[in-house]
């Protein structure tokens, strides 16, 4: 590449990516929840009905453990792994549904009286605490068994006791991590867990964008990762480039601590991967176009298309929201009316109508058209992603329309008078689903990021 972007990217990296201080309120928040499964459990055993025994061991698991957790880019839920082991001789009648089950039980016995979206619920895979604030823990329960000779087996409780080492994963990639930083300069290690980290952000930097899993991407960076001192801008490239030419061979990925088991195992794995391959091309001919570049301006626009991100052009925001001013957004959910600021980084819940309405009155002989442009996996699904007029209010100054797929749209308003373009206002709207959540996140936290707590 013709301009260093190193400093920039890991910039952005430091600013954006990283979750930084957060980690430290989600440590706070696992640990309170460790502690309500124990009184939990503790409670349930004095009335004598728990059927299981005490934790013998919990442990972080997935990007926590992994440290390749990020910030939330979206008001999306952070999603915190964690372990939790018993004694197999302390499980009564301990099949893996009911295990997971009395699990169950003891989170609820232990956060009684606490608000939650819905209350602890055992699932597949893992018994999981749902908050407000935007996570939520997922218990994954062990059974940890000892033969006659004292070696220890662990069995996971899915749809049946699986065998399964339970820090298998997070030592292959701490394993994998520091094998590449023998490669690097003492300034430059952890490369490897920075570009995983970009390559998640990156593949959810849009909110229209079905995210893929953090273990199939970290898995898949690790097959075509190629250690560099000097830059790692030159790194994500290569990166994005290989992985191209990787998924041109095979659409399946296997697990890397048993070759045996596949983490693509159905087709709508293999969609979602087909989906990613697309956007990965999509990337790569941005990055293509960024070697071109030979000034920070101009790199900064690119990496801007990239990431979707306007730390890169913080300028831009300006300009956007000056023109933004003269259209003001409300929606309408359940009876009641909202703000929405299309310059924050809130959302409008799926189902809910939105309000466009023109802030000052149109002039004589000035019209406005009212453009809709739909993005996203949903949208794309419906083959309902065309540019298509939107529909007039009744005193025909603003529109209305409905809020139906997940993802960043886009509302054009054009002022012209005589077939001249006056003003040409572009509008991005955010949709998510879950309105228990949004309604939460858009009235208190005005489309901000906050601190987050434990309660």
């Amino acid at each position: 590449m013709k301009f260093n972007c190193h400093d920039l990217l890991n910039q952005f990296y430091e600013d954006e990516v990283r979750i930084g201080d957060g980690i430290e309120e989600l440590k706070k928040f696992r640990n309170l929840n460790v502690e309500r499964l124990k009184v939990g459990i503790k409670t349930l055993q004095e009335n004598q009905v728990s059927g299981i025994g005490p934790a013998i061991e919990n442990f972080d698991q997935g990007s926590m453990a992994m440290k390749t957790l990020n910030e939330s880019q979206h008001g999306e839920d952070q999603d915190l792994d964690h372990a939790i082991v018993f004694n197999s001789d302390d499980l009564k009648d301990g099949g893996a549904l009911q295990t997971r089950n009395r699990v169950e039980s003891a989170l609820r016995e232990g956060c009684a009286g606490i608000a939650f979206n819905r209350p602890p619920e055992a699932r597949t895979n893992a018994v999981t605490v749902w908050y407000e604030d935007g996570y939520h823990i997922d218990f994954a329960v062990y059974k940890r068994v000892v033969d006659g000779s004292g070696c220890s087996s662990y069995f996971h409780a899915g749809p049946t006791w699986t065998p399964r080492d339970p820090r298998a994963i997070t030592n292959w990639f701490s394993d994998a991590n520091e094998s590449y930083n023998k490669q690097l300069d003492q300034d430059s290690k952890d490369q490897f867990r920075r570009v995983v980290r970009l390559i998640k952000f990156w593949s959810r930097s849009r909110i229209g964008w079905d995210s893929i899993g953090g273990l199939v991407l970290s898995v898949l960076v690790d097959e075509v990762y190629q250690p560099n001192s000097q830059r790692d801008d030159v790194v994500f490239k290569n990166v994005i480039s290989n992985l191209l030419l990787r998924l041109d061979l095979s659409l399946d990925v296997l697990n890397p601590t048993d070759k045996s088991l596949s983490l693509t195992p159905n087709e709508a794995h293999k969609h979602s991967v087909e989906v990613l391959k697309g956007r990965l091309a999509a990337c790569k001919d941005q990055l293509d176009d960024l070697a071109e570049r030979s000034t920070e301006q101009e790199v900064r626009k690119v990496w801007r298309k990239i990431f979707a991100n306007d730390w890169w052009i913080p300028e831009e925001r300006d300009r956007v929201a000056s023109a933004q001013r003269k259209v003001s957004v409300t929606y309408e959910l359940e009876g009641r009316r909202y703000q929405y600021d299309p310059l924050s980084t809130a959302y409008i819940p799926s189902g809910a109508k939105i309000n466009f309405q023109l802030d000052q009155p149109l002039n004589p002989g000035e019209s406005v058209k009212w453009i809709v442009k739909n993005d996203g996996d949903e949208a794309t699904l419906a083959g309902d992603i065309r540019e298509r007029p939107g529909k007039l209010n009744p005193t025909y100054d603003g529109c209305v329309e409905n809020a139906k797929y997940k993802g960043e749209h886009e509302m054009k308003c054009v002022i012209f008078s005589s077939n001249q373009t006056l003003a040409a206002i572009s509008i991005p709207v955010r949709v998510r689903h879950s309105p228990v959540l949004l309604k939460y996140w858009n009235q208190f936290s005005g489309g901000k990021r906050r601190r987050r707590r434990p309660f």
